[in-house]
């Protein structure tokens, strides 16, 4: 008799393309289910004082409506009870964070069985924090780093579980800042993958 076990369900924290792409992977295999989605629809203040609707904000609502997904905007600070309101009558087995903007707290992350993980677009610890790809450019580093990491209070502190890595391959023409945005159109395709796999590495001792 073969035994078909049920898909780990998985609350995503996603935004941006990065986000995108993780949950589109999520949307693709077999042994997960995605039962909410958090992002954020609002831009942040830094690059838009008037705060307006993200570019990637009517993709999210898109997708999650074709695959009856329920998702919630979380904007600011006291919106996020919303998030273990939602998440505390049915918790989820995992948590993904990918280009999340805020910290997830230990209420919210005592809820999922198995834990979660949180991609960073850095090497770990050397560059933890904002602007990870920038601070390595500027270190002259040859090569940059996707970090899949526990995820915990601490910003960027959980285990380190995956890494992929990609060329910076400078473009001499360009300015740094040139570079890092091109630099993390070329890498978005890796986070459906490095996700995928670091979850599973977190259940496989079940």
């Amino acid at each position: 008799m073969v035994i078909t076990r049920k898909p780990y369900s998985v609350a995503g924290f996603f935004a941006r393309e990065h986000g995108l792409n993780g949950l589109q992977a999520l949307l693709m295999a077999k042994d997960f289910e995605v039962t909410s989605v958090f992002t954020h629809r609002k831009k942040p203040r830094s690059e838009d004082p008037e705060r307006g609707e993200r570019d990637d904000f009517s993709k999210y609502e898109s997708i999650c409506k074709l695959h009856s997904i329920p998702l919630f905007a979380i904007d600011t600070k006291s919106e996020t009870p919303k998030i273990f309101d939602a998440l505390e009558k049915d918790p989820p087995d995992l948590l993904a964070v990918i280009s999340w903007r805020m910290l997830i707290g230990k209420d919210i992350l005592e809820l999922p069985r198995f834990g979660g993980i949180n991609l960073h677009r850095g090497e770990l610890p050397r560059y933890k924090g904002g602007l990870p790809i920038l601070r390595a450019l500027e270190d002259g580093q040859d090569r940059i780093c996707i970090s899949a990491h526990l995820l915990t209070e601490e910003i960027d502190g959980g285990e380190l579980i995956e890494e992929v890595w990609h060329p910076v391959n400078y473009i001499q023409t360009q300015s740094l800042a040139a570079d890092v945005e091109r630099l993390k159109k070329e890498i978005t395709p890796l986070f459906g993958p490095i996700l995928l796999k670091a979850l599973r590495r977190i259940v496989s001792d079940e």
